[in-house]
């Protein structure tokens, strides 16, 4: 069997909602998990989005002495499904 995964499945497994993620891991046993191209663009989109946002408020506390700048780390290539499941 084929389990093609949407953007919100995944964004659930991601998070850990609802118990998605131990289904995806239970069902990665017998079954094909996959998505697709736009679903990862829409998750990438998402997390840029994100961090933008992020990036803005840090910013707005570090100007008023209430943040730190801490050194990020960035992961050389995306995670596999795998990884992010794990």
């Amino acid at each position: 069997m084929t389990y093609l995964l949407d953007a919100n499945t995944l964004a659930c497994a991601l998070n850990d909602t609802g118990g998605v993620r131990a289904r995806v891991n239970d069902a990665e046993a017998t079954a094909r998990i996959l998505t697709s191209a736009v679903v990862v663009a829409e998750l990438s989109f998402g997390a840029s989005a994100s961090a933008h946002k992020f990036g803005a408020l840090k910013a707005s506390l570090r100007k008023r002495g209430l943040a730190r700048a801490t050194p990020t780390c960035k992961s050389p290539r995306p995670p596999s499904l795998r990884m992010l499941f794990s």
